[in-house]
């Protein structure tokens, strides 16, 4: 690996696994003021900060494995790369499709940004993987990785500022939102 790739996936691991216990309980705590309907942009957010985070600590992590070689890190970072993308999928159509059929377009562009700023950075992951896969004698992946990670960090960590400043209406009185 080359000299300082490892201490950037080291600090790229530790961040993300410090940052999604904070959005872990951070959710916790306002438990009550999150509405569990996957049409729901909060509930949404969540879960998409979540999965981003999630994806960020799994793919630091198979560079920081010891003696695994470029192609076996590249198939990892595919998989992980294809799992991200199909989880904001998951998660961003019911809201399109409440939004579509409600005729609520104000937030159009908004909502439509939080699914494709993370496709976008995964498929850059998968398509460099993807070449390095092809090309395993170059060092692609260790060069284009640390840039899609950062953008994947400010997605994020924007979410996560906006779940938690956002103001949220209170939980209705007479009904229990917790499942």
């Amino acid at each position: 690996m080359t000299p300082g790739t490892e201490s950037f996936f080291g600090w790229a691991a530790g961040a993300s696994a410090t940052l999604l216990g904070l959005l872990f309980v951070a959710i916790q705590v306002s438990f009550g003021r999150f509405k569990y309907d996957p049409g729901n942009r909060r509930h949404a957010m969540a879960r998409s900060t979540f999965g981003i985070y999630l994806t960020l600590f799994l793919s630091s992590l198979m560079f920081l494995w010891p003696d695994v070689d470029r192609s076996s890190v590249s198939i990892a970072v595919v998989l992980l790369s294809a799992f991200g993308a199909a989880n904001a999928a998951r998660t961003w159509v019911p809201v399109w499709r409440g939004m579509l059929r409600e005729h609520q377009l104000d937030r159009m562009w908004q909502t439509g940004w939080l699914l494709v700023g993370p496709l976008i950075c995964y498929a850059v992951l998968a398509y460099d993987s993807y070449t390095q896969l092809r090309s395993p004698g170059r060092r692609i992946i260790e060069v284009a990785v640390p840039g899609v990670i950062l953008g994947l960090f400010s997605i994020a960590t924007r979410n996560a500022w906006n779940l938690l400043v956002q103001q949220t209406d209170p939980p209705d009185e007479g009904s229990d939102t917790r499942d």
